[in-house]
């Protein structure tokens, strides 16, 4: 069954309305579904609904007077509601260095359906594009929203704007996370696995650097502001496939 995502502002007692046109598109024009057929709405909060497309636009016999129904909008009644169950219990953000080309929508597609809530991209010594434009920003959200409902998240995960090194340094403390982790290629002694096996964390940062890894400056910074060098394993991994190694790692650790 599709999943689609609303605002709490589109849900009442029995129905849900779906506004965005992106959604209405998708539903009529891609999907092709009618009257009668049913779709899982979440409210990117606590719960999801099994939902049934009551009507295409206004045409409604019982509308509700706070209906608020718009020309195209898609009224749904509302058949079930549970509460959301396909979240990790644990917080992870992403913080990546920002490679080159497309390999950034890769790092956001794959770490949305791994269950990451955030996703920072992060302007580092040896990235080598130096800004993001508004309409690249806006791609980053889009894949992200597409991943999460591909993969029937509850949520649809912030994909944060570009910032510095130093910004994100000061996101991460402001954001007090349980567990900092800095994937570094030249650890040696301690692995990613075994600090997790130290005991479970409801909240963690991930650090991953850009093609070329993170400089010895990076690296300096990120230790003395508490992150915990680990190692992802023997193999040099590409950097659009270590947040993938670690999100995995880490909900196999905490979650299954």
């Amino acid at each position: 069954m599709r999943k689609f995502f609303v605002g709490l502002d589109q849900i009442d007692d029995r129905y849900i309305r779906i506004t965005d046109l992106g959604d209405i598109k998708h539903i009529v024009q891609v999907l092709r579904m009618h009257v009668g057929d049913e779709i899982i709405v979440s409210d990117q909060h606590e719960l999801e609904y099994v939902t049934r497309i009551e009507s295409f636009g206004d045409e409604l016999e019982e509308k509700p007077a706070n209906a608020g129904m718009t020309n195209g909008a898609i009224l749904l009644r509302i058949m079930d509601k549970q509460s959301i169950h396909t979240e990790l219990h644990t917080d992870i953000t992403v913080y990546q260095g920002i490679p080159k080309g497309s390999k950034m929508d890769e790092v956001i597609q794959k770490s949305v359906e791994l269950g990451a809530v955030r996703i920072v991209p992060v302007f580092m010594k040896r990235s080598i594009p130096d800004k993001i434009n508004s309409s690249k920003q806006r791609r980053f959200q889009a894949i992200a929203e597409e991943s999460a409902k591909q993969s029937k998240r509850g949520v649809i995960p912030e994909v944060a704007e570009a910032m510095s090194m130093e910004a994100a340094l000061a996101d991460a403390f402001s954001c007090d996370y349980e567990l900092n982790l800095l994937c570094y290629e030249d650890e040696h002694k301690t692995t990613l696995r075994s600090v997790l096996q130290e005991g479970k964390a409801d909240s963690i940062a991930v650090w991953i650097g850009p093609e070329g890894g993170f400089s010895d400056a990076e690296v300096q910074q990120l230790e003395s502001s508490g992150c915990r060098s680990v190692s992802l394993g023997r193999s040099i991994l590409r950097t659009q496939t270590a947040s993938t190694v670690a999100l995995s790692m880490i909900a196999y650790e905490f979650e299954l």
